[in-house]
């Protein structure tokens, strides 16, 4: 028989909340990030190491977050923000291909790619959670998209390359790297997604609304 969606949605939430923690759990002993928020059972009080220290974690050890229930996520912290979730969604694809456990060589965390300073200055103790990582990433876009006057390829070549760098090329920086992220997400959100469907409607997950995040004043600028 097949599993109905409330069972599918908290059956897929548990193998994430294992996926996680086999991943991350290898890495205790420093001082870090404290995952809880999906464990029905605290992990060991020891804390994890820092974000350098898991990169050695191979990110296929960890499960993709559920369409559904990534897409709930999405749809909830973009509406609230009043940012687009075309582009938040394929931010999420290009920086952590929906893995909620995914380090980058740099240390940036989860699912939008958050550096430790970034998601501090966020208000996101728990990088590692999606809920967090993704509220934390859109209102961090959306305050990028107000600086640069709504224009998206400046937004993401800041959240890329930082805004030090935006503000200096006055532009998009002259970086292979940030020219293929800005080009990619643009093509995806601005001309793929009519041809593809991603565009279409979707009926997101009864999954509660995040509730509001006191943001500090000072706002981030490290790259995540």
């Amino acid at each position: 028989m097949a599993e109905t969606a409330p069972v599918a949605r908290g059956n897929a939430l548990a193998r994430q909340a294992a996926s996680v923690r086999k991943q991350v759990g290898r890495a205790r002993g420093g001082n870090g990030f404290f995952i809880s928020s999906w464990f029905s059972e605290a992990p060991d009080t020891g804390g994890f190491a820092p974000a350098e220290a898991l990169t050695t974690s191979a990110p296929e050890d960890c499960e993709p977050l559920d369409a559904t229930i990534a897409e709930a996520y999405i749809r909830d912290s973009a509406k609230r923000e009043g940012v687009s979730t075309d582009l938040i969604r394929e931010v999420i694809r290009k920086e952590s291909g929906f893995h909620p456990c995914a380090v980058s060589p740099k240390g940036a965390m989860g699912m939008m790619q958050l550096t430790a300073a970034t998601a501090a200055s966020l208000g996101v103790d728990d990088p590692y959670d999606a809920r967090q990582n993704i509220d934390g990433g859109v209102r961090l876009m959306k305050r990028l998209l107000d600086k640069y006057k709504g224009r998206p390829d400046l937004a993401l070549a800041a959240y890329n390359a930082g805004e030090g760098a935006v503000d200096a090329h006055q532009g998009v920086p002259d970086y292979a790297e940030t020219r293929e992220y800005v080009t990619t997400i643009m093509k995806r959100v601005f001309e793929e997604a009519p041809k593809t469907g991603r565009n279409s409607p979707r009926a997101p997950a009864k999954i509660a609304p995040i509730p509001p995040v006191n943001v500090p004043a000072a706002a981030a600028t490290a790259s995540p």
